[in-house]
């Protein structure tokens, strides 16, 4: 099985943030074989980026991608 990470968009930083978490948390699709500790930091990584910054949100989102292809 794929993992599927998306980033957010810039246009998307402007959002609520209800309608960022939805989409950040839709984005990350998770698959077996994929370590509980690289999940759970991932996952940690979306989140903080549904509050960040339009700059910070990319960077928060891309180390998310970074744990999560480790596992790949």
């Amino acid at each position: 099985m794929r993992t599927t990470v998306r980033l957010v968009s810039l246009s998307e930083t402007e959002l609520s943030k209800e309608k960022k978490t939805f989409r950040w948390r839709n984005a990350v699709q998770i698959c077996e074989g994929v370590l509980e500790y690289y999940k759970e930091k991932a996952l940690f990584y979306f989140e903080k980026a549904v509050e960040a910054s339009p700059n910070d949100s990319i960077i928060l989102g891309e180390y998310a991608r970074f744990l999560w292809e480790i596992e790949e």
